[in-house]
């Protein structure tokens, strides 16, 4: 398992603990890495209730591939957009 940045709706759903598939990845995660690594937007998306503040996608996107980060997201069609411009952003499902 590579390094990732974990976009909203997957840390969301870390926090809840509902899907088992989400869970199971993210304590494999955790055990070898320590810690989850979010983006602030993230950060400012949960304290704002997880409400899409626009621009967000894009801005974490270019974090993750500035961090060479695998982006852990379940809005994979949101993101193949910034791959279709060229950039090597590489996205993962834990669902």
């Amino acid at each position: 398992m590579d390094r990732a940045l974990i976009d909203t709706d997957i840390f969301s759903e870390i926090l809840k603990g509902i899907d088992r598939n989400v869970v199971t990845r993210a304590t494999t995660y955790r055990a070898l890495f320590r810690r989850y690594t979010i983006s602030s937007i993230t950060v400012v998306e949960v304290v704002k209730g997880g409400q899409p503040i626009g621009r967000a996608d894009p801005l974490i996107a270019a974090i993750a591939i500035q961090h060479n980060l695998v982006l852990v997201t379940g809005n994979q069609e949101h993101y193949g957009r910034v791959r279709e411009l060229g950039y090597s952003l590489k996205l993962e499902n834990w669902r």
